[in-house]
């Protein structure tokens, strides 16, 4: 089997840990992806921003009850979510993103990374080479690998998106 660093895309866009939700909004909105990887300066992975974390900030979250034994605290979301989305811009991403840090590594085979993806619930991930970030690769990627090699080419075309 193949490599992931044979299917990988290079990563044209990412963020700093102290940009906003409204720089990566921009960025996702503007370039049709749905996450973004943080890295600091020397790019190192830190992190993802989803537009799931987005959604999940904003989404109404139902009441939780905490129960100390004899003492029940209740957490309750009052804001509107026009109250959510007013704020929305200014809050550092470091307050939504995930914490899950699932990423390959340039040597790994594409089914290796695959599994990876299946068992992690994630569509793409950061491929790293020496620590570094330097591609990413999505289930499409690894989709159309595959028809690249079971269709005859001139039936299959491969786009050069992304």
């Amino acid at each position: 089997m193949a490599k992931i660093v044979e299917i990988m895309r290079k990563v044209k866009f990412w963020a700093r840990p102290d940009a906003t939700v409204g720089e990566v909004i921009r960025e996702l909105a503007n370039s049709k992806i749905n996450w973004i990887p943080i890295v600091d300066e020397e790019m190192h992975l830190l992190g993802y921003i989803t537009d799931g974390d987005i959604v999940r900030y904003i989404a109404h979250k139902k009441p939780r009850y905490f129960d100390y034994g004899e003492m029940i605290a209740i957490e309750v979301d009052e804001d509107t979510l026009e109250d959510k989305i007013k704020g929305l811009l200014d809050v550092p991403i470091r307050e939504i993103t995930g914490k899950k840090k699932i990423y390959a590594t340039v040597d790994q085979e594409i089914d290796e990374v695959a599994d990876l993806m299946k068992k992690e619930g994630v569509r793409q991930v950061a491929v790293l080479a020496d620590g570094r970030v330097v591609g990413v690769v999505g289930e499409r990627h690894i989709v159309r690998h595959i028809l690249t090699m079971l269709l005859p080419h001139e039936l299959f075309e491969e786009e050069n998106e992304d």
